[in-house]
């Protein structure tokens, strides 16, 4: 199944954008560089296991609202939508300010051969995901669940 959503397109633009910002800032334009920019991303399906975590993030994070009151006559999914759509492209600002985290997304996409299993490079991602919220998404059955990180004790000092 083909998967075309629009903020998994989004954060495949802006993984482009990093990438010139991060790695190319002088904008030189080479054979990468060329290949990075002129890639299409007809299917996003290879993306959709970074945005599920991310979405889950967001629903422990935000899941407490969905009944409130809303005051100006939109309805409750016009405003979820809004509202995920401003956390999440605030989100992929910060972390595409990681140079492994656009690594593995351009891997992911750009630089994957074909039937190629993107499994590690996803983990990877989801990791970095994991450790900017301090939080661990873990998938059993299709069922995404989360656990907070517990901090770590100090060492003692003697």
């Amino acid at each position: 199944m083909v998967s075309t959503n629009p903020l998994c397109h989004y954060l495949f633009e802006q993984t482009v954008i990093a990438y010139g910002t991060l790695f190319n800032p002088i904008g030189i334009i080479d054979d990468t560089t060329r290949q990075i920019q002129t890639h299409r991303l007809d299917d996003t399906s290879v993306l959709e296991g970074i945005y599920e975590n991310l979405a889950a993030i967001y629903r422990y994070q935000y899941g407490d609202t969905q009944l409130e009151i809303i005051w100006d006559g939109k309805s409750h999914f016009d405003k979820f939508t809004e509202d995920w759509s401003t956390i999440y492209k605030d989100w992929l600002a910060e972390l595409l300010s990681n140079r492994t985290f656009v690594k593995g997304i351009l891997q992911m996409t750009v630089f994957n051969e074909e039937g190629k299993n993107t499994f590690f490079i996803e983990n990877s991602l989801k990791a970095i995901i994991n450790e900017y919220f301090d939080l661990k998404v873990l998938s059993r059955n299709g069922v995404k669940r989360l656990y907070v990180k517990m901090p770590t004790p100090a060492s003692k000092v003697g």
